[in-house]
């Protein structure tokens, strides 16, 4: 069976018809060419949207960023006690020696409040240590999470870069693409172009199909000889499995 046109026409089989099937076979590479063009130009707009490596290496370096901060205000808090507390014990040491107490009570608790103070600069000092050698560790930490951060936001620049220059290399192409097709479709009958349309719509676009070696390029069916030769002849046969246009190339 032949496919019929919207008109309700069957093509004769006639040199000008069988160009009008050449016509029609090279707009729909113009369209499969189109829409994967498209298909790429989507692809590379979202790529360039989020990095998931980017992302958890700027998480890594926010939170090492919080824990080195967090370790150098513990470090200044306790340098700062330190401080206040060995102020205070020079101050009370030098009340405790300076002669001018004899009052029995107050003397002994000058003593006690300077042996209170000498406990806590010891356990401050050792507390200093301690943070001070989490600081080391951290900042290490840091140093490594900073380079490692700095060489993948390189490569993804690099890589941003790539793909806008492929953005515009895609919109560039379809852009002249479209153009190609406004020229095609100009040359095609209305009727043909009416059919290629219906067709496209029922099969994701793809209105029609070489014959190559007897088969169908799409669907991979053997078409019947008579088909063939109807293609061959300039006649709108359809494929028996798919429906699509048959066109011999």
């Amino acid at each position: 069976m032949y496919l019929q046109l919207e008109m309700g026409e069957v093509s004769s089989p006639h040199r000008e018809s069988m160009s009008q099937l050449h016509l029609l076979y090279r707009l729909q590479q113009i369209d499969d060419e189109i829409r994967a063009k498209k298909q790429r130009l989507r692809e590379v707009l979202n790529a360039q949207k989020k990095n998931g490596e980017l992302v958890a290496a700027r998480a890594s370096k926010k939170k090492s960023d919080s824990r080195l901060q967090k370790a150098r205000n513990r470090q200044k808090d306790l340098e700062l006690e330190l401080g206040s507390v060995s102020d205070k014990a020079r101050r009370t040491e030098e009340r405790l020696y300076s002669g001018k107490v004899q009052n029995t009570k107050e003397l002994r608790d000058l003593q006690e409040g300077v042996a209170s103070l000498g406990r806590r600069r010891s356990v401050l000092e050792d507390e200093i240590l301690d943070v001070m050698m989490v600081v080391e560790e951290v900042e290490a930490e840091n140093e490594e999470v900073s380079a490692e951060l700095a060489e993948i936001e390189a490569e993804w620049e690099q890589t941003v870069a790539g793909l806008q220059e492929e953005q515009n290399e895609l919109a560039v192409r379809v852009n002249q693409l479209l153009e190609q097709r406004q020229e095609q479709v100009g040359k095609i009958e209305q009727p043909l172009l009416t059919s290629y349309r219906a067709v496209g719509e029922r099969r994701r676009g793809i209105a029609v199909a070489a014959v190559k070696d007897g088969l169908c390029e799409v669907c991979g069916v053997r078409i019947s000889a008579n088909k063939v030769q109807a293609a061959r002849m300039g006649e709108v046969a359809d494929c028996g499995s798919c429906g699509r246009i048959l066109v011999v190339v």
